[in-house]
């Protein structure tokens, strides 16, 4: 048996650009070395915004076998899973819920795998050293609990033996049907009232003279840039939240123009609203919309209609448009499983949060069915994203 050994890490350059890509494999672009080290490198992620790097890395003696992003957190922001009433409910029992350990991307509400392995190894050959690598993190900065957020289904339920919960919630997703190769053929999809709404959403859109296109990577300029993070303050002033993103952040993409692009809309060349999305593999995610002025649909125009055009021309068939979002199910995206593993030091925690999460869970199923009923397909096929 070949002998693992953990090591922690207080940045991803610490762990090493060709370790954590080898390891990811070009999977999701938010667990790729570039997104993450933006994420240090701008100070989005930082002692001072309470994300605290201690990645988890794994080595065997073929080299790097396991990477686990991780940070020691004293607060619950930016995460999306949301779990204050865990929080609330502990400290009402005087027990300390922070400072908690977090496997996730930061501000990053997209699934996918979050313990990335070398090819040819399996998850429960790693296992062992992950949870020992958890376990010291606990006795070293005093840990109540550790997440494990939006990761893959198996990946939640193998902790499961060390006694984690596995937690159910859902999105709104757009998965591609074989029989779709344009836009028009995705609107003879759906039933006659939901393409007729978006047919007249898209005029309405197009009708306010704005020059509407997606810019891709090698097209961004500092002024996009600039447009983007101003739209990004925008969306955070207007919703009463906080900026988690530095402008540095929004810089770094430009000097690493990779798994990105934006979809803008123009007033006489003149940037006015625009979207951010990433993709990698097979999937689209949407993450950052905002706007300098106010125009009836063009948020559904930038935000749903362009990318899942770019999405039929380019052949992607998942489009994971973020977090939240009834409206979305009357523009093709359905409910769709998201998953979590938590894992409490303190046993009476542990046992209240685990009945939480069983009928959290019936209520999330019943949920998902029920919304599943409005959509806006002639025919639902049920599919599941790997």
């Amino acid at each position: 048996m070949i002998e693992m050994e953990f090591s922690v890490h207080d940045s991803v350059a610490s762990v090493g650009k060709r370790s954590i890509d080898v390891l990811a494999k070009g999977q999701s672009p938010f667990t790729q070395y570039a997104f993450l080290h933006a994420l240090e490198h701008s100070k989005s992620v930082s002692a001072e915004t309470g994300w605290i790097p201690q990645h988890v890395f794994v080595a065997d003696e073929k080299g790097a076998a396991a990477f686990m992003p991780c940070y020691l957190k004293f607060h619950s922001f930016g995460e999306y899973i949301f779990d204050f009433a865990w929080a609330d409910a502990a400290e009402r029992a005087g027990i300390n819920y922070y400072p908690k350990l977090l496997s996730a991307v930061p501000f990053t509400p997209a699934s996918g795998r979050r313990i990335l392995l070398r090819e040819g190894l399996e998850l429960a050959e790693l296992l062992p050293s992950i949870h020992q690598a958890i376990l010291h993190l606990f006795d070293k900065h005093k840990i109540s609990s550790w997440h494990l957020l939006f990761c893959q289904e198996r990946e939640a339920n193998a902790f499961s033996d060390f006694d984690a919960l596995c937690r159910l919630s859902y999105q709104f997703h757009w998965k591609r049907q074989v029989t779709w190769s344009t836009f028009e053929d995705y609107l003879l999809a759906m039933r006659s009232s939901a393409r007729k709404q978006i047919r007249k959403e898209r005029r309405v859109a197009q009708s306010h003279g704005f020059d509407l296109r997606i810019i891709r990577p090698e097209e961004l300029t500092a002024e996009h840039i600039n447009a983007l993070y101003r739209f990004y303050q925008n969306t955070v002033d207007d919703k009463f939240a906080h900026a988690y993103l530095t402008r540095d952040f929004f810089e770094e993409l430009q000097r690493n123009p990779e798994n990105f692009l934006a979809t803008f809309a123009f007033d006489q060349g003149k940037p006015v609203a625009a979207a951010l999305f990433f993709h990698k593999a097979n999937t689209l995610y949407g993450r950052y919309w905002g706007a300098d002025i106010e125009a009836d649909s063009l948020h559904f125009e930038l935000c749903y209609y362009l990318p899942i055009e770019w999405c039929l021309e380019q052949g992607i068939d998942y489009f994971e448009a973020g977090a939240q979002g009834t409206h979305k199910i009357k523009r093709g995206f359905l409910p769709a499983s998201c998953y979590s593993a938590h894992l409490f030091q303190d046993t009476r925690l542990a046992s209240a949060v685990a009945r939480f999460i069983r009928l959290e869970r019936k209520s999330v199923e019943q949920e998902m069915s029920l919304l599943s009923q409005h959509s806006p397909f002639k025919q639902t096929a049920t599919d599941t994203k790997d």
